[in-house]
């Protein structure tokens, strides 16, 4: 040990070597140093000891702090578990826990007056709320939550139920109380009324209607009733809507009847008409669309009335409400039909949107195409409305009406109004069956509403079932004009006695006076202009078939005589789609007539003719007008003896002839006597003005004249003309 220490001072102390030699050299010294050494050391062995016990000390406080630091440690998430579990328990209790109020109220409460509404539309949500409470995950796992849970969907159930039965025993009651009303009220107009008073009681439901259709699209599993309130509403209101209609439309049918005239046939397939307010009724119950019409013309004109007139205007002592049998009646009730309908889908409308909370048009409707096989085989989907020409079947517009309703809406309406448009086709055709002028109005009107409804904001389902009614109007337009046709094809001429005015042109007379008497009552006339050209052409086809086969009158009369009077017409009405039209028939008439005029006139003294025409011929060849008199044929004895032979009695003789043959041929109807004898005397005196021309030119100072002057010749045609 000793020497250890010595090293180690050695290695520690190197510059000590000096003083240890010093040390060493004295024993005494060195003893003395053992000595403290041996003690020093010795007090290091206890100063080691200590050590040892402290270090134990402080192993055992450190391995006893390591304990209570994982104890802590324990205790604070002990402690937040704790508060966590404490959370969601309060979350549990608090949202799932409902107020026992609620269940009372959603059992027991009637669902009428307000306050009640009001109580049960509250706990019903706050029933909503605690079961669509949203919990941590794994807590629905809980029994204690899946009881509950399945707690509130058994109230849900029990309330929903209760609330399906309740409102559709509601819509039954409603419905009986308007149906003992149909029929009951009496009125001079038909009226059709908006349910407006019962919308607004049931609109009292909204909320729990929201609250019913919100659990229902919730939750997949649930049973579909708010979809069975919807059916039962449309199945309610339905008959309501069907018995209110047919009662309109009969009551329409019937002011028809009342001014149809009696006596007079108006054929269709299937359907006799009937008199009275109960036949009509028990007619509209079994009439549908495919009511066949037969074409037949009917003479008169519509009134220019104003497509909003009130009815009243019908019961007037007036002439336009008496004129024609009533035929003006019709404008004024499709007119009146729609004005009164409109707002009663606009108000269901506007009642379905609100308590089944429909949206009222699609967020991206998707356009409806037709394809030109579809318009050939007039297969076109119902919300497209289509114009198209009937003979080229060329597609002039198309209008999409898509986009006017959503089809969540349109599919609820549907089913309201499903006797509507049968309804509005069966009067369509009623009205037709009256008068078949009556396709020509509808045609242009409901063409010309189909294409408004652009503009219009709120379009309504009666605007839907217009659209679908263009299909029966257009056939039934169609069935008209052909039928038309057919008359001017199968026209049979009287072969007796003259010709006259041809029963087609008095019928075009007849359609076209008809026809812009609606035109001005409808902004719109594409399609019947369309018609007109194909009338207008079959007339010229009939008159120019009749004029080549008609035994008494000549050809070129028959044909001036009718050209006059279309061209007459066409100028009266100025139809601009005509003028071409009007223009040939122009062109016709004076070339007919000039035909005319010359075959019946002839050569007026026919053997002047022919030597004026000799003159002419060799004034022609170049001989000078001065020597012609030296030609022996055309010498001045061979004027005078022709001139001789036409003394003034002759003249006036042959010109009485030929007026009783020119009064022979024209018929008294067109009044066209005067007009073509004034034409054979302005030829006549063209040509006794050509021959004195001749004469003072080639026979100067011959004092060669007829024996009557241009004074005499007037005297000859008026005298013929008023002697007869």
């Amino acid at each position: 040990m000793l020497l250890k220490m010595l090293r180690s001072l050695l290695r520690g102390y190197p510059k000590s070597w000096p003083a240890l030699m010093l040390i060493m050299d004295s024993g005494e010294r060195v003893a003395q140093l053992l000595d403290y050494l041996q003690s020093s050391l010795f007090e290091v062995e206890q100063m080691l000891c200590h050590l040892g016990d402290y270090e134990q000390l402080l192993n055992n406080v450190r391995d006893t702090m390591e304990k209570l630091e994982y104890k802590y440690n324990q205790m604070i998430i002990e402690d937040r578990n704790l508060k966590s579990l404490l959370q969601v328990v309060n979350t549990l209790v608090n949202k799932l826990d409902l107020d026992p109020a609620v269940p009372r109220i959603l059992r027991n409460y009637e669902l009428e007056g307000h306050m009640n509404i009001e109580s049960c539309t509250n706990a019903a949500h706050q029933l909503q709320k605690a079961c669509n409470v949203e919990l941590p995950p794994g807590l629905s796992l809980l029994q204690a939550v899946a009881d509950q849970k399945k707690y509130f969907k058994s109230l849900i159930s029990t309330f929903s139920q209760r609330l399906m039965t309740f409102l559709i025993e509601r819509f039954k009651e409603q419905s009986d109380s308007l149906l003992e009303k149909v029929g009951v009220v009496h009125s001079s107009d038909p009226i059709v009324i908006a349910h407006i008073g019962i919308h607004n009681d049931i609109l009292a439901y909204r909320e729990l209607m929201l609250w019913e259709k919100m659990e229902w699209l919730e939750e997949s599993d649930h049973d579909n009733r708010f979809g069975s309130i919807q059916n039962g509403y449309c199945k309610a209101m339905k008959r309501t809507y069907e018995e209110e209609i047919l009662h309109y439309i009969a009551e329409l049918k019937t002011k028809l009847q009342w001014k149809k005239p009696e006596g007079k046939k108006h054929h269709h397939t299937g359907h006799k008409l009937l008199s009275g307010a109960n036949s009509v009724m028990d007619m509209s119950r079994n009439l549908t669309s495919s009511l066949m019409v037969t074409s037949s013309g009917s003479h008169g004109s519509l009134s220019r009335g104003t497509l909003g007139s009130s009815l009243s205007d019908i019961h007037s002592p007036s002439p336009v409400a008496q004129h024609n049998d009533g035929k003006v009646l019709f404008s004024k009730l499709f007119s009146k039909m729609i004005q009164d309908i409109e707002p009663v889908c606009i108000a269901e409308q506007n009642f379905c949107c609100q308590f089944f909370h429909l949206p009222n048009v699609d967020e991206q409707p998707q356009p409806t195409t037709v394809s030109p096989e579809a318009i050939e085989e007039d297969q076109l989907p119902a919300d497209v409305v289509d114009e198209v020409d009937g003979n080229s079947k060329q597609i002039l517009r198309i209008v999409d009406t898509s986009s006017f309703m959503s089809t969540q809406l349109k599919l609820v309406l549907s089913q309201l109004f499903e006797a509507l448009l049968p309804e509005i086709e069966g009067f369509i055709n009623f009205g037709v069956s009256v008068d078949n002028y009556n396709a020509l109005y509808l045609q242009l009107f409901v063409m010309q509403y189909a294409f408004e409804m652009k503009e219009k904001v709120k379009h309504s389902y009666l605007d839907q079932v217009l659209v679908n009614s263009l299909v029966n109007i257009n056939r039934l337009c169609e069935e008209f004009i052909n039928g038309q046709l057919k008359m001017i094809e199968e026209m049979k001429v009287p072969r007796k006695g003259k010709c006259g005015i041809l029963e087609c042109v008095h019928n075009f007379e007849v359609f076209a006076n008809r026809a812009e008497a609606i035109a001005s009552q409808v902004n719109r006339r594409l399609e019947l202009d369309v018609n007109y050209k194909h009338l207008i052409k079959a007339v010229f086809e009939a008159i120019e078939r009749v004029a080549v086969s008609h035994y008494k009158s000549p050809p070129h009369v028959i044909k001036f005589e009718n050209y006059h009077h279309l061209l007459d017409l066409l100028s009266k009405l100025k139809i601009h789609s005509l003028d071409d039209s009007k223009d040939e028939c122009k062109k016709k008439y004076r070339q007919h007539l000039n035909e005319y005029v010359i075959v019946s006139l002839g050569r007026p003294m026919e053997k002047l003719s022919l030597f004026f025409e000799g003159v002419e011929g060799l004034m022609a060849s170049g001989t000078k007008a001065d020597q012609v008199g030296y030609q022996l044929d055309y010498s001045k004895n061979e004027l005078r003896k022709c001139i001789k032979e036409y003394p003034t009695k002759e003249v006036k003789k042959g010109l009485e002839k030929l007026y009783r043959k020119v009064e022979k041929d024209i018929c008294e109807e067109e009044g066209m006597l005067q007009v073509v004898w004034v034409n054979i005397q302005n030829a006549f005196i063209h040509q006794y003005q050509r021959f004195t021309k001749l004469i003072g030119r080639c026979y100067p100072d011959s004092n060669i004249t007829f024996e009557f002057s241009l004074k005499d010749i007037e005297e000859f045609f008026s005298t013929s003309q008023h002697s007869h």
